[in-house]
């Protein structure tokens, strides 16, 4: 097809075989076009299973939007049925983006890509309803009905960091490499927990994928070049989770990866999620049950970021997305105001720590964890 200035390809033509690339992001934005498609639909495969999903091998590819419609059915019979702190975006229990089988360029759950939307998209959890269909409502202690329950949730995966530029953005169009996205569903007893006498007779539905993805031009007249934007970066986004057993101030190390930490998230769990516990993650607050004060520091003795109260931070997210983060997650966001000032280049720093202290009055239980959240460019 016929864009821009020269040709563009969609698919793996044999005519490309030995055409050398020239990136030049001017040049590919006039002559790219934007596809929009879905490549996937898969049924669940069941509590704690996982679906193997290989990306399109076209183009450049910049998102990845994932739908699930299902239906959970019980029998009550007198007992209840009821959420845990998972529900419903940690329905996708894990999230993996692989190249060749190999590197897990992100490895979140859907709780994890629900707060990162929440935070490139402030405004979003106000109006969630308007897309996802929920009617139990969120959060742990929620009683399903008897009978059919029809939900659907999404998610989105940002392979570019950034839509415009496209930083971060992969190559997908080649036959000898393999992009793929492992979803693993939930185990359902971490989900739901049925209690006298009800059950879960099952959950039932459909993962739809959807990518967004830019054909790549052919330009140089005489002498035609793969014309691409600045592919020389990979965006990941990896958790974490470090247990503790007291409360107090809890160390709790970074990864060293090989790249810029652009955003942390980090929630904190008194307790495993269980039908029982309403809340079991603790919030920024002065209580003393809940997190007193949360840093960031590394070299030993450099803390760059103090909150105490941790409320500081609390306020902050409120202040750049519109509310706080789903879940409890804090944020310390390095690309919101100044990135060329503020993002941590993590080789050149040593023992990169954030320092959650929990107050004297939780309740610490089998479970409890730090949970870490990485937003990393690597080159």
């Amino acid at each position: 097809m016929g864009a821009g200035k020269g040709a563009t390809f969609f698919a793996n033509d044999p005519r490309l075989a030995g055409v050398p690339f020239a990136p030049d992001p001017n040049v590919f934005f006039e002559m790219t076009v934007k596809k929009d498609f879905t490549f996937r639909e898969a049924a669940l495969g069941g509590s704690g299973t996982t679906t193997y999903v290989e990306l399109p091998r076209v183009g450049v590819i910049a998102m990845v939007k994932i739908i699930c419609a299902g239906t959970i059915t019980t029998t009550l019979g007198g007992g209840t049925v009821t959420t845990t702190g998972l529900w419903p975006y940690g329905f996708l229990d894990s999230l993996r983006l692989s190249a060749n089988a190999q590197a897990d360029l992100w490895s979140v759950s859907g709780q994890d890509l629900n707060a990162l939307r929440a935070l490139r998209h402030p405004g979003f959890q106000a109006s969630y309803d308007a897309v996802d269909t929920v009617p139990i409502g969120l959060g742990a202690g929620q009683a399903i009905a008897d009978g059919a329950n029809e939900f659907v949730l999404t998610w989105e995966v940002p392979i570019a960091i950034d839509q415009m530029s496209l930083i971060g953005a992969m190559w997908a169009q080649s036959s000898s490499s393999t992009l793929a996205l492992n979803l693993r569903q939930a185990v359902t007893t971490d989900l739901l927990v049925a209690a006298g006498g009800a059950t879960i007779d099952s959950i039932t539905g459909t993962w739809y994928l959807q990518a967004k993805v830019f054909t790549v031009p052919l330009g140089g007249g005489d002498r035609p070049q793969l014309i691409t934007p600045d592919l020389t970066r990979f965006h990941g986004f990896n958790a974490s989770d470090h247990p503790f057993s007291a409360a107090g101030e809890i160390i709790t190390d970074l990864v060293p990866t090989n790249g810029q930490l652009d955003r942390l998230l980090v929630q904190v769990a008194e307790a495993a999620p269980a039908g029982s516990v309403a809340d079991e993650y603790l919030s920024a607050d002065i209580n003393a049950d809940e997190i007193n004060a949360i840093r960031v520091e590394y070299g030993g003795a450099d803390k760059p970021l103090d909150y105490q109260p941790a409320h500081f931070l609390l306020m902050e997210n409120v202040e750049n997305y519109t509310e706080a983060l789903p879940d409890s997650y804090l944020a310390f966001d390095f690309l919101y105001e100044n990135p060329k000032r503020d993002v941590i280049i993590i080789p050149g720093v040593t023992d990169l720590r954030v320092v959650p202290t929990v107050g004297a009055g939780a309740t610490i239980a089998a479970g409890a964890r730090v949970h870490t959240v990485q937003e990393t460019l690597y080159s």
